[in-house]
């Protein structure tokens, strides 16, 4: 099921990365304009991608990408 959610579909969100040090001016635009924002993950020096769930507990996956057919 997580390889679905992963790897299937398309995609309607926007996501984006920052420095730790824009969070506050984030969290401000995301208020003054009413959109949420919501922190996914982080990116830290290193190979390969983990993905964790809501528990913080590791998802073991195949991420391949979305396969035309």
């Amino acid at each position: 099921m997580n390889e679905i959610l992963l790897n299937g579909g398309d995609d309607y969100e926007i996501l984006f990365t920052s420095k730790t040090a824009n969070h506050e001016k984030i969290l401000n635009l995301s208020k003054s304009f009413g959109v949420n924002i919501t922190k996914i993950g982080m990116i830290e020096d290193g190979k390969g991608i983990e993905i964790f769930d809501e528990n913080y507990q590791k998802i073991d996956t195949i991420l391949d990408g979305y396969k035309h057919r």
